[in-house]
This record gives C-alpha cells, sequence and structure tokens, in this order.
C-alpha cells in the first residue's frame, strides 16, 4: 500500500486543464468528503484558477456537486453560444427526420405517378393538360374562339 499524499499539496496551476481541475476536485471529496472538498476547491480555484481552464464538463460537474464558478464575461457568452449550436443541431437532427418524411412523400407520389401514365397514357396527358397553365390557357383560348364564331353565325 503506497503512502496517501494529501490532494492540498498537489494543486492545480493557472495553466491546468479542465481535465486536471476536475480529477483533483474528485480527489479532494475521497480525501476530505463533499462539503470541506467544495470550499478547498473555489479557494484553490480563486488563487490558481483561470476561465481558460473552465469548460463545460468541468463546469457541469462542479454544479453537480454545489460549486458555482465566476465564469467572467468571455465565459458567459461562450457558454451562450455553445448552448445555441446545441440548440441548432438538435433542430438540424429533427429537421433531418422532417427532410426524409417529405422526400419519402415526394417520392411515392412520384411512384404514383408514374404508374397511373404507364397504366393510362392519354388519360394522364388530358389531366396534366388541365392542370398545368398551358393547359389552361388553351382551353380559354377554345372558349373564347368559340363564341366569337357562334356570334358571327
Amino acid at each position: 500500500m503506497g503512502v496517501r499524499v494529501k490532494p492540498t499539496q498537489n494543486i492545480p496551476v493557472n495553466g491546468s486543464s479542465a481535465a486536471v481541475w476536475k480529477q483533483w476536485h474528485l480527489t479532494l471529496i475521497q480525501y476530505f468528503g463533499k462539503k470541506t472538498a467544495a470550499a478547498v476547491f473555489v479557494t484553490a480555484w480563486n488563487k490558481r484558477g483561470s476561465t481558460d481552464s473552465l469548460n463545460r464538463d468541468l463546469n457541469e460537474h462542479l454544479e453537480k456537486h454545489g460549486i458555482i464558478l465566476d465564469k467572467g464575461l468571455v465565459g458567459t457568452v461562450t457558454e451562450a453560444a455553445m448552448d445555441a449550436g446545441d440548440s441548432i443541431a438538435d433542430f438540424l437532427q429533427v429537421g433531418k427526420w422532417v427532410l426524409y418524411g417529405v422526400a419519402g412523400i415526394a417520392v411515392v407520389g412520384l411512384g404514383i405517378l408514374v404508374f397511373q401514365i404507364t397504366r393510362q397514357p392519354i388519360a394522364a396527358l388530358k389531366a396534366a393538360a388541365e392542370v398545368t397553365p398551358a393547359g389552361r390557357a388553351g382551353k380559354a383560348v377554345k372558349g373564347i374562339g368559340g363564341g366569337q364564331k357562334a356570334l358571327k353565325a
């Protein structure tokens, strides 16, 4: 069994990563308990910590243990941007499935249309002529021409 070193003898420094600070906090909890670990961590963070070391993972870990650190303006803006990015990513995930659904409906509709054209091509052409702008314009012109002939006769 090795000698147990006090975690207060191995405090992270200003440039330490978030992972180092998180591991050190877990070691503090094991050594001192949750309440004392929180007090020791906050004291050390105020002296040696920096917002450069504070990322989302460390922040969530500390909040879970009841520690709220001041992130400064840059940290607050960065976290808000990350939250917005997560929201956009979530929306795009949902949007992707909506797009798949719409594409599926379009493919099924196109399949039905092709089936109807191959089954009854003349009827399909007549229906298309009535729906398209050119088909409607042709009907209007025929109607006007027929009316003029009726007036001349």
